[in-house]
């Protein structure tokens, strides 16, 4: 909140244009276009005063997928500002521990991180904000029928800071011992949503191509991107775990299962394009199609459809 008006990351009119529902927000009790009724605390017991702070705070901050498309970007775009330094960083407390992890890692600890508590109000004298690259919603009522264009972003000025903070973790990690595995099968668990029905199958055949399967949530954040650096091939399931790809070397190619609901599958594609990976979205039909989220659908894909896209991988 700016001189009592809520100040949000829009422009133009991307809040009329894409259909979001803002009481998502705990703050945000209703709305109507731009107006909103807010829920203010004004209990001084839960109020914190910081001479300065850079927000990374966010109701989004849980999702990897969108920590990566908004706070790991806003991180990335101003920590090396001269502005920024110096200036403490806040965090949700409680995010998952990887997400910590990769303030701590690409930032090298040159910054101050202050986890606030869920409730707590922070007054700030100067608040330091990176602006969103992508227009990124909280919640989308839902995922069909929007332009994408209201989503699109300079991706490659993306793809440039992406690039140069890769580079700086092969400089910062060189004395880490690397890893061996150049085919790698970035996993999703099978009790979420976006789940391959014959992934047991899938699996197999995958295995015996010699890619190692991991579950990217259970690494720690540097183990996750040293995996990805080291690869030559990957194999991905569509979902937020895709995100970390971003860090792979130019030239690796990228296999990623999905089903067919890709609305926003080419901005995804244009990055990968940007950071030179060879990359392509192997889908297969429907099996069990998502209420609200189309793209919360589960699928099937054919071995002989994996066989002729991926077959030579074990030659």
């Amino acid at each position: 909140m700016r001189n009592g008006e809520l100040v949000m990351d829009v422009q133009r009119d991307e809040l009329e244009g894409v259909p979001t529902e803002l009481a998502f927000d705990p703050v945000i009790f209703t709305h109507h276009g731009r107006v909103a009724t807010y829920l203010e605390d004004q209990n001084s017991l839960r109020l914190r005063h910081l001479p300065k702070a850079w927000s990374l705070l966010g109701i989004n901050s849980v999702s990897f997928g969108h920590w990566m498309i908004e706070q790991m970007l806003q991180f990335i775009a101003g920590m090396n500002l001269p502005e920024f330094q110096g200036v403490p960083i806040l965090i949700d407390e409680g995010i998952p521990p990887q997400h910590l992890q990769s303030l701590e890692c690409i930032g090298e600890g040159r910054f101050e991180i202050i986890e606030v508590p869920r409730g707590q109000r922070i007054a700030i004298d100067s608040l330091y904000i990176v602006t969103n690259f992508p227009f990124a919603p909280h919640l989308l009522k839902e995922d069909q029928k929007i332009d994408p264009s209201y989503f699109v972003s300079a991706m490659d000025a993306i793809a440039q800071m992406v690039a140069k903070v890769g580079a700086l973790f092969d400089m910062t990690h060189n004395t880490e011992k690397p890893s061996k595995c150049e085919k790698l099968f970035w996993a999703r668990p099978t009790d979420r949503h976006r789940k391959i029905d014959n992934h047991l199958a899938i699996e197999s055949y995958i295995s015996d191509l010699g890619c190692v399967k991991f579950y990217p949530e259970t690494l720690k954040f540097p183990d996750q991107i040293r995996l990805i650096r080291a690869a030559k091939r990957i194999v991905v399931q569509n979902g937020s775990a895709s995100h970390g790809l971003f860090f792979a070397r130019p030239g690796t190619e990228v296999v990623m299962l999905s089903h067919p609901a890709l609305p926003f599958m080419a901005l995804y594609a244009e990055l990968m394009a940007q950071l030179n990976i060879d990359f392509l979205v192997l889908t297969g039909p429907l099996s069990r199609k998502g209420q609200t989220y189309l793209d919360q659908s589960d699928y099937e894909i054919p071995l002989e459809r994996i066989s002729q896209v991926i077959g030579h991988w074990a030659e």
